[in-house]
Formats: C-alpha cells, sequence, structure tokens
C-alpha cells in the first residue's frame, strides 16, 4: 500500500476546498444548492423546535446561506469555514464567523457547542482525517450535544467511524426527492465542480509544501487531479471555459426549471442526527 504523505494531503485539500469556496464561484446560487439547504433547514426546524440550543456551530458554512436559516434556533450561532473570503461574505452581526480547518479544528474550545451541523463537508476527508475531525467535534460538543449531517453518499462510512463516540438518535427525512434524471443542475455541476477541482490544485502545485511527487489518491476525483498534475500547462486553458460555465449558470440555477423537472414530491432521507455518548 503507497503512503500517504498528510502535509501534501492537507495543502491539496486546502486549495480544493477553498476553491471550491470562493463566493465568486456562485455555487450557493444553483438551484440544486439552495433547494437541499432549504429541506436540510426545515428538517433541523421540525428537530430543534422543541430544543433549547445554547450554541450552534456550523463547520463548513460557506457563505451562510444555511447559517442563517439555522441561527434562529440557537442563542449563538458560529459559522467556521477554511476561506475567510466565504466567512466574510456571511456579513451577519448575528453570526459569529471563525476561520479554522478540518479535522484539526484548533480554533475551537472543548465543550463549547450543544449543536455541531456538518452538511457536504466530511467527505472531503481521508478516513484518517475523518477519525480525527470526529474526534475533535466530540471535544467540541458539550456533554449529550449533538451532530448532524447529511447524506451524499457518505452515511455508511460515517456510521462506522461514529459508532465508537456517538449514538444515532433521528434520521431525518424531507418530503421531497431530487430525481437523479434528468437534473438540470447536473450538467452545471458537472462543469464548475471540476473546474473549481482544477484551479485549486494548479494553486496548490504553486505552494512550496505540495509535493507532486507524493501520493494523492485519497482525494475525490483523482484521476482528474492525477491528470492536472500531469499536465500543469492546462491552467492557461482554464479561462476559455468561462463561455461555458457562464451559459450553464444561466440555467442550472433557474429554481423554476429544477423544481419542474428535478424534483418530486416523495419522502427521502435528508439528515442524520447523532449524540455525543
Amino acid at each position: 500500500m503507497t503512503v500517504v504523505d498528510q502535509a501534501t494531503l492537507a495543502v491539496i485539500q486546502r486549495y480544493i476546498i477553498e476553491s471550491y469556496g470562493q463566493p465568486g464561484s456562485n455555487m450557493s446560487q444553483r438551484a440544486y444548492y439552495q433547494f437541499t439547504r432549504t429541506q436540510i433547514a426545515a428538517c433541523f426546524s421540525q428537530w430543534a423546535k422543541d430544543k433549547s440550543i445554547d450554541t450552534l456551530i456550523d463547520i463548513g458554512s460557506s457563505t451562510g446561506f444555511l447559517t442563517r436559516q439555522l441561527q434562529p434556533f440557537a442563542k449563538r450561532t458560529i459559522a467556521v469555514d477554511a476561506n475567510r473570503h466565504v466567512l466574510a461574505a456571511i456579513n451577519d452581526p448575528t453570526i459569529e464567523t471563525v476561520q479554522d480547518y478540518l479535522p484539526d479544528l484548533e480554533q475551537l474550545p472543548a465543550q463549547l457547542a450543544a449543536v455541531v451541523t456538518c452538511t457536504d463537508t466530511l467527505y472531503y476527508l481521508s478516513d484518517a482525517q475523518l477519525e480525527r475531525a470526529l474526534t475533535r467535534i466530540a471535544e467540541i460538543l458539550t456533554p449529550g450535544g449533538y451532530l448532524i449531517f447529511n447524506d451524499n453518499g457518505n452515511v455508511d462510512r460515517l456510521a462506522q467511524k461514529l459508532a465508537s463516540q456517538y449514538r444515532q438518535v433521528a434520521a431525518l427525512e424531507s418530503p421531497f426527492t431530487v430525481k437523479p434524471k434528468p437534473d438540470f443542475d447536473r450538467c452545471y455541476w458537472w462543469l464548475e465542480s471540476r473546474y473549481l477541482l482544477c484551479r485549486g490544485v494548479f494553486r496548490a502545485l504553486a505552494d512550496p509544501a505540495f509535493d507532486v511527487k507524493r501520493q494523492t489518491s485519497e482525494i475525490q476525483h483523482w484521476p482528474l487531479i492525477r491528470y492536472c498534475l500531469r499536465y500543469p500547462w492546462l491552467r492557461y486553458a482554464l479561462p476559455l471555459l468561462f463561455p461555458l460555465r457562464f451559459l450553464s449558470r444561466c440555467i442550472w440555477a433557474s429554481t423554476w426549471l429544477f423544481e419542474r423537472f428535478c424534483v418530486i414530491a416523495k419522502p427521502s432521507p435528508c439528515l442524520w442526527v447523532y449524540q455525543k455518548i
């Protein structure tokens, strides 16, 4: 088995996450993103309506589209992201912001929050990093605190890692299901996600701490990363994608198209709630 260099892995992960999180990427304008976040907020509100939450931490908050919807349910809300630019874009005096990185979360003290939410965040981590992140989140939670996350095809992997420190208390359903096909968001996501991924890789290549000779197979979309590492001159071709990105953004950001063709009134799993043991 190839040994993964964790320092190199952390460098490329940081640049990829920051690339995805740039406010200019307009990821929060995607019809799919807004719809799913609204469903997450609705499920969370049903679960939290009879609870008193002192402090809620939203890890991987990005520009705060979901954080703002969760904020009314807690006396104190903290948005955490690796990217200072997206945190600045939140610009809400009722939401505190902390720039910090998974898995270590060094800026967050122990027993700070009653609830920690992680949506579309934990799947960036390797197995070793995920174990560290879940341990740190358990330390950040108050006794009996809750970790809440969404699916992203990652539930089984998370459940195995959670077993020693958490117990599942709820699986919350949305009344709607997003159809896999036709998906008016899929084309935009396919193009934009790969553009942002490549941009992050090329930025990592310019960092002295990144060792191009190290194995990075634990990163998502590894074949595309390998292609970027092999042909670094492709960075000069990225601007050529702008017309396609603009066109797809105009189409796939349409809420009407998305709800008309991609959503059906059928219950589906939305959030998993685990309690710290």
